[in-house]
């Protein structure tokens, strides 16, 4: 009966950890701006182009995405956002914790 317990627990924590994952892995793939002009592509790898050249990092813990621009040689924050997607509509806020972007500003893309 111990062994069944442990058996189960161990199958929801691997479901919850895939699940988890899949936030990140959604942000995945080219975005065109609707409310501005910008198109992110965000590469599994961790990289970013900017409007298909401007180099960037990018990492997320929860609901929040982070994004370093790399392009002088050292890394240098480009914002802080917190990001939903709903469907082939990505939304990010800035949280304005440094970077380039002032807080509270929204900007809506489309999945190409």
């Amino acid at each position: 009966m111990k062994r069944k317990i442990l058996a189960f627990i161990a199958i929801i924590m691997i479901a919850l950890l895939a699940l988890s994952a899949c936030g990140s892995s959604n942000l995945v793939g080219q975005w065109q701006g609707t409310n501005n002009s910008l198109t992110w592509e965000f590469f599994q790898d961790g990289t970013a182009l900017r409007d298909g050249s401007v180099p960037h990092t990018w990492s997320t813990s929860g609901d929040r995405v982070t994004i370093h621009y790399t392009g002088s040689g050292s890394p240098a924050l480009a914002g802080l956002f917190e990001f939903q997607i709903s469907g082939d509509t990505l939304t990010m806020v800035s949280v304005g914790q440094g970077g380039a972007t002032p807080a509270g500003a929204v900007h809506t893309f489309s999945r190409q």
